[in-house]
């Protein structure tokens, strides 16, 4: 009989090792997991992407199975048999549609039968944006959804939107993101590092979207308030960061030309010190008309910085009265709510700063929402035993 203080194994199955809001959750989550308690192992189903050295590097056993496009592939779970086999897991928990689909066939034809979890990190809206999310598959998970022990939503939209469409109810649970405030904390020592190695005096105002360019981040929105903005004020600068979000992307540059905003525009693309870079900032936005959970508010408001979003997703859940919420797709309230955050003047922004770190601390840290995690899963594994 399996004891309480016994070691549970865990099998995690994602579809990828890139660098996706996915993929960095479940490295966040491994990393902070009580290690005399959890064992946890990585198979993704694509090739080997560039996140996966982060797992080597703290020591969590990776494999993946090399599946294409034409996914799904009925040989290839002979490997995904094996590798679950030779790690005999206590518990398979899945991230996102593919591979909950492939955790709890997995679980079946293995014959092991252990609990299965699925994590799901989309919205709708999102997926029907989303050419590699054909309907067909959200089909097949809504078939499957009373097979997992739980589903794991790590945003309530998301939460709703698919119990609305059959997925079953009686599974979900909601687990919103977590955010690492040791590493995302006010810095002023790096704020003045970066705004000297980018030539931006302490006093200009910077506002910063840091999003990949797709179009439901709507880089236009935030653009479109910018041009507005430099009618009013000189001082002031805007700043891009993320995956396509640089100077070669010529629909951004045009638009960039044609508001006048070349002098005031700091497009960086993808970096990968966000927690040092983020410091420059002043106020932080996100312009998006479709949303989930936005990691990139979360980090901005544990380092301090007070933040403007749209209200979609849980955004504004996320943001509450900690900044300011305006309409998707207005470019015309979105400039209202910057002017409003910039007239308050510094020290209010602090104040606010301060008030939103605060919020990810109670409610958002990475230590709260492992605890969740770990939680749910000794629940389910040991429920016959009382507290």
């Amino acid at each position: 009989m399996r004891k309480k203080n016994d070691i549970l194994k865990i099998s995690h199955i994602i579809t990828g090792l890139s660098t996706g809001g996915a993929e960095i959750m479940l490295l966040k989550l491994v990393s902070g997991m009580d290690k005399k308690l959890f064992f946890n192992s990585i198979i993704s189903l694509t090739k080997p992407g560039e996140i996966e050295k982060k797992f080597i590097n703290i020591e969590i056993p990776t494999a993946s199975l090399n599946l294409s496009s034409d996914f799904p592939n009925p040989l290839a779970f002979l490997k995904l048999i094996s590798l679950l086999h030779q790690e005999k897991p206590d518990i398979i928990q899945g991230w996102m549609y593919h591979a909950n689909i492939a955790s709890t066939i997995g679980s079946y034809i293995s014959g092991l039968f252990v609990p299965v979890f699925w994590n799901i990190r989309n919205c709708l809206d999102e997926t029907n944006k989303d050419k590699t999310l054909p309907k067909k598959i959200i089909k097949l998970s809504a078939y499957l959804s009373s097979a997992p022990v739980a589903i794991i939503y790590n945003s309530r939209i998301s939460k709703t939107q698919h119990q609305k469409i059959s997925f079953n109810n009686k599974k979900a649970e909601y687990i919103p993101n977590g955010f690492n405030c040791l590493q995302f904390k006010p810095n002023p020592a790096l704020r003045l590092e970066y705004r000297n190695k980018f030539g931006i005096h302490d006093k200009t105002i910077c506002i910063g979207l840091i999003a990949r360019y797709h179009p439901v981040k709507d880089h236009e929105n935030f653009l479109k308030a910018a041009g507005l903005l430099t009618q009013n004020l000189s001082d002031i600068r805007f700043v891009l960061i993320g995956k396509g979000a640089d100077w070669k992307n010529s629909v951004i540059v045009k638009l960039i030309n044609e508001l006048n905003l070349k002098k005031k525009s700091l497009l960086l693309g993808k970096q990968n010190n966000i927690h040092k870079l983020i410091n420059i900032l002043d106020i932080a936005v996100s312009s998006s008309y479709i949303e989930g959970f936005p990691n990139a508010i979360g980090e901005a408001m544990a380092s301090g910085i007070p933040c403007v979003v749209t209200n979609v997703g849980d955004s504004a859940y996320l943001v509450k009265n900690t900044g300011l919420i305006t309409p998707p797709r207005d470019h015309y309230r979105l400039y209202s709510a910057l002017k409003l955050l910039i007239s308050i003047g510094k020290e209010k922004r602090i104040n606010l700063g301060k008030k939103a770190r605060k919020r990810i601390e109670d409610n958002f840290s990475l230590e709260h929402i492992v605890d969740q995690y770990q939680k749910l899963y000794q629940k389910i594994i040991y429920k016959s035993y009382s507290d």
